[in-house]
């Protein structure tokens, strides 16, 4: 008898070496194991030293029994773990847009995890800090988010009795005599990659974009720059008026140009940019009304140390990651640069190089006019856009050289409201609002 229970003694201590508890992560995105070299999970319980277990290149991990001999029989735990590096992955402008139109009610957020990923400085509530966060993130004023690790990884049998307030979750605790006692039981932990609110990042690599089939043009000067001068050069609006948010990297040529800083505009202050030599970061939320064609978005300055032309001096970065709009949550769209350019003098206000006037009267009751002047045969076109982008009157004809009017109605846009216009011939355009009494 006393051999038959010292061999079941010994039996269930070899079962418990070869089937010991194992914590296995997943990302709460979509599932999917999440392995790194720099896995950390933490053993706590009241009154008792937590301790860690560290984990390396692998999705699950054993619980060693000589932990668990460290805890007096009846102890509770609870766990939770950690994860560093690539702090970027999945993080981007779309992830800005999420957190806005939840603050605002128009998308809130739907699982405790985006709640988790959402609240990047651990306040436990969701603000408008964490958006500058990730856009310091993004535009690279932080390597690392300051008051996070780059994942966090929450016990993934926690309950959430209030979906619009997961950080009053209970996460109930394991007993040590539970998991001495069925030492195969499976520990679940549910990977969060922080700042990233749609749950897009990679578990396992670094994260990269699909690809984007709908762009959006940004509009540059096609001028020459003078050797020496400082010289402010506006970055406008081209196409695609549904764009209320952008994360775009510029490249300049070093050897041809010395970058002296952004000059703040309202869509984009001083604080969204961050440039190192060679390059410029910016990413902000516009918000509303909707970007109309010829707004202007950004202004930068340069001094050349020569005569440049500045199409050759000065580009977008074609990496999809970092040049991403953003309207609501649709899919993301491209950024592009150049294939439009419009053409300024150093000596002309907006629109004169087009010849044009201010529509007159402007406000206006029954019309107004516009009124320029053509030095060859050129395509005109003439857009008026609601304060949404919404086109409401488009004019496009071939006329000849020569003083030229176009006249609106009162039909064009309702009374007593605001509207954009954008007139354009060739490469030349000039824009601005339109009022109806």
């Amino acid at each position: 008898m006393k051999k038959s229970l010292l061999l079941s003694l010994f039996l269930l201590k070899c079962a418990e070496m070869m089937a010991q508890a194992t914590f296995c992560t997943s990302f709460w995105g979509n599932g999917t194991p999440v392995t790194a070299a720099d896995i950390n999970i933490t053993l706590s319980a009241p009154g008792e030293m937590p301790a860690t277990i560290a984990a390396t290149g692998v999705s699950c991990f054993s619980l060693e029994d000589s932990l668990l001999d460290n805890y007096p029989a009846g102890t509770m735990l609870q766990y939770s773990g950690v994860k560093n590096g690539d702090d970027l992955n999945g993080v981007n402008i779309l992830d800005m847009a999420g957190i806005s139109s939840h603050i605002l009610g128009l998308y809130p957020l739907t699982s405790p995890y985006a709640y988790f990923a959402a609240d990047v400085n651990q306040s436990g509530t969701i603000t408008g800090f964490d958006i500058v966060h990730i856009r310091n993130l993004i535009i690279g004023n932080y390597e690392t988010f300051p008051n996070s690790t780059s994942w966090r990884l929450n016990q993934g049998n926690c309950i959430y009795p209030n979906p619009f307030n997961p950080f009053s979750n209970t996460c109930p605790a394991v007993s040590v005599d539970e998991l001495l006692l069925t030492p195969a039981d499976t520990l679940p932990l549910a990977a969060v990659k922080i700042g990233d609110v749609n749950g897009d990042a990679s578990p396992t690599e670094s994260f990269s974009y699909p690809l984007i089939s709908d762009f959006s043009q940004l509009l540059m000067p096609d001028i020459l720059l003078p050797a020496g001068i400082d010289t402010v050069i506006e970055i406008k609006m081209g196409g695609n008026l549904d764009l209320h948010g952008m994360q775009v990297e510029f490249l300049y040529d070093t050897s041809l140009l010395t970058f002296n800083g952004p000059v703040s505009t309202d869509l984009f202050p001083s604080i969204t940019y961050h440039a190192v030599p060679g390059k410029i970061r910016v990413a902000n939320l516009q918000g509303y009304p909707a970007l109309v064609p010829g707004v202007r978005l950004m202004k930068l300055r340069f001094t050349p140390h020569s005569e440049v032309y500045l199409p050759n001096a000065f580009s977008l970065n074609p990496s999809v990651l970092k040049s991403l709009g953003v309207y609501d949550l649709v899919p993301p769209r491209g950024i592009q640069l150049g294939s439009t350019l419009y053409h300024v003098s150093a000596a002309s206000e907006p629109g004169a190089a087009f010849g044009l006037s201010e529509p007159s009267p402007n406000p206006f009751a029954a019309a107004t006019t516009f009124s320029f002047q053509l030095e060859t045969p050129e395509t005109v076109l003439l857009e008026v856009f609601d304060l949404q982008g919404k086109r409401l009157y488009r004019y496009e004809n071939r006329l000849p050289a020569g003083e030229q009017t176009i006249t609106l109605g009162p039909e064009v846009i309702p009374s007593s409201s605001v509207g954009y216009y954008r007139i354009q011939a060739g490469k030349r355009w000039s824009s601005g609002t339109l009022v109806r009494w």
